[in-house]
């Protein structure tokens, strides 16, 4: 197939509909809002703006996560344009998202022609519904990755079947090398496919590897690989530690597969077929293009989706279940390259005999009702009714949270902890509590060994004038001095004199370190405060933490999540004598999460 089997018109099509439906799930305020880390990788891209004084590789969110970072730098683009809110949070996922599309589609249409691009196209808007929620979870890791994945398997494709002029094959080895090494970079992942890469090309085109040609893919995968040395140059080895996992350590991974499985099989009677019906019409495509001609790419595909589940099951990171569509999330690109084979085989299909031709429009039926009844569902979950009240909220809710991320930057910082949180204090916040509470609380994770009365003299030291407001982050400080015993904390906070008893009991409200968050324990939590003194200043931390903790974060579940009306109406229901403290505390964590207008 030549490189102008799909139109420059027909790919703007596909990419308008995909943008239309992803927007659609931005305006209803669908349940596609962000995993805790989107806003933490938005702090990072703050940082970069507000030139916290720390080195430049020291602020990303994870020293792992290349591709985080990467996402990171379009985000703090995104926050120039549009604010530094969560609006721009989708706007970049919509954009990655854009290019893995058009990446697709350019790969099947030269490779497959264009009746293959134009199921790709539906297949990837309309795709398993875990699947379309990652599509605008902005992280940079392994959803993003996928860009990558399709422009290997495309150059590979090119370079093993299709005799070009030195040239374009020169090109065609740079452009692989450099998407291999930026590519590993972005996500370590991408190994699997580099060397699927090589493999191919050692079995095929075995004169490109051993020539000229495969020094200039050398120094384009050097280039590529760039980022990631000056990395290592600077933190050795921790570049490459994934929280200390060993991804090498397989353990009980079928065992654990089965549950996973099991997991699946058990989703209802109306999602559980939903789910399957993606992996049974992979299958049976794969026993049809066995039958069929040019089985060299068709095998290559294949091979990226074996690939991927051989190093899966190898490594010490298969996944027990998924109760959440953030837990799918590893099986991006997997997911990715099943969409692409599909194409591939249900276009070859279509351009087929009639009888072919049935079966290929039958399985492309299934797949597309699956994908657009989760499309429906999604769209379901949101607020449809209030889409321009939906827009204004995310465009004045700051798309970052501090806590996270200055957990994870405060132990890599040179120097001793007061020059720690200094540097981390170095943003250009207009709100003064969230800053100094939110990076009170991650010192308080981060030096967990130190008392209270040593962590507030280390706050003290760097923000003497902001201590009280910091001191509402030492929930967790406070919650390990007295075992977690809510009851028993509130009797002793009694003890200290009112203001301060006050704000430490406000500070419990907020974060305990339990991190037990859900509704249910929350009621608990309520009901006890009802019988203390400091009562209402602990539920105004309760109000903060149902805020910051359930309408940004996703621990409340998808029922809060980014719909503040539904939480307040839920906290207004707890009774007149605790519903104006719960409400006090809430509104003042939305208004410091708020931007100025």
């Amino acid at each position: 197939m030549n490189s102008a089997a799909v139109s420059w018109r027909g790919i703007a099509l596909a990419c308008l509909v995909y943008c239309l439906v992803r927007a659609l799930f931005v305006v209803c305020a669908a349940d596609v809002f962000q995993y805790g880390e989107e806003l933490e990788k938005g702090a990072a891209a703050k940082a970069l703006l507000d030139g916290l004084a720390i080195p430049w590789h020291e602020k990303a969110y994870h020293l792992y996560e290349g591709g985080g970072f990467v996402v990171s730098h379009l985000k703090a683009l995104l926050f120039l344009v549009v604010g530094e809110n969560v609006l721009a949070h989708k706007l970049a996922a919509l954009i990655t998202g854009t290019l893995i599309l058009v990446s697709g589609l350019v790969l099947l249409g030269r490779h497959f022609g264009r009746s293959a691009a134009a199921v790709f196209a539906l297949l990837f808007t309309f795709g398993p519904e875990s699947f379309q929620k990652l599509s605008l979870l902005s992280l940079g890791i392994h959803f993003e990755a996928g860009l990558f994945v399709l422009v290997i398997l495309d150059r590979t494709l090119r370079l093993a079947f299709e005799r070009r002029a030195a040239h374009f094959e020169r090109r065609d080895v740079i452009v692989l090398g450099l998407a291999s090494g930026f590519g590993f970079y972005f996500d370590y992942l991408l190994a699997i496919y580099v060397g699927l890469a090589g493999l191919a090309l050692l079995a095929v085109r075995r004169d490109v590897v051993c020539s000229k040609l495969g020094l200039w893919g050398v120094l384009a995968t050097a280039i590529g690989l760039a980022p990631l040395f000056y990395v290592a140059s600077q933190v050795g080895g921790d570049v490459f530690d994934i929280h200390g996992a060993d991804a090498m350590k397989a353990g009980d991974n079928f065992a654990r597969l089965g549950r996973f499985l099991r997991s699946m099989a058990t989703l209802g009677w109306v999602d559980t077929p939903r789910v399957w019906v993606w992996p049974v019409v992979t299958l049976v495509s794969a026993l049809y293009v066995l039958r069929g001609a040019r089985r060299g790419p068709f095998a290559l595909l294949g091979a990226s989706l074996l690939a991927w589940w051989i190093a899966y099951l190898s490594s010490g990171f298969v996944v027990d279940g998924a109760p959440y569509y953030f837990g799918y999330m590893r099986f991006a690109p997997v997911v990715l390259c099943m969409l692409v084979f599909l194409a591939a085989a249900i276009g070859r299909g279509l351009d087929g005999e009639l009888r072919t031709r049935r079966a290929a429009t039958a399985g492309l039926f299934l797949l597309l009702a699956s994908g657009i009844f989760a499309t429906a569902r999604i769209v379901a979950s949101g607020t449809p009714r209030t889409p321009r009240a939906n827009v204004e909220f995310l465009a004045r809710t700051k798309g970052y949270d501090y806590f996270g991320w200055a957990g994870k930057v405060l132990p890599r910082i040179k120097g001793d902890p007061p020059t720690r949180l200094r540097a981390v204090l170095g943003f250009d916040e207009p709100d003064a509590e969230l800053l100094h509470s939110d990076v009170a609380d991650a010192a308080a994770r981060t030096y967990s060994h130190l008392p209270l009365a040593d962590m507030r003299m280390l706050l003290g030291q760097v923000a003497e004038e902001h201590l009280p407001l910091a001191t509402l982050g030492l929930g967790r400080c406070i919650g390990r001095a007295v075992g977690h015993d809510m009851a028993l904390a509130l009797v002793g906070l009694a003890a200290f004199p009112p203001e301060e008893g006050a704000r430490f009991a406000e500070a419990l409200g907020r974060d305990d370190g339990s991190f037990r968050l859900a509704p249910d324990h929350t009621l608990g939590q309520i009901e006890l405060a009802r019988a203390s003194s400091l009562g209402p200043a602990y539920l105004e931390g309760v109000g903060w933490r149902v805020f910051r903790r359930w309408v940004l974060w996703p621990y409340g579940g998808p029922r809060f999540l980014m719909k503040p009306a539904a939480a307040r109406s839920w906290l207004a229901e707890r009774g007149a004598d605790v519903a104006p403290h719960l409400l006090r505390g809430f509104d003042r964590a939305r208004e410091a999460s708020t931007l100025p207008r």
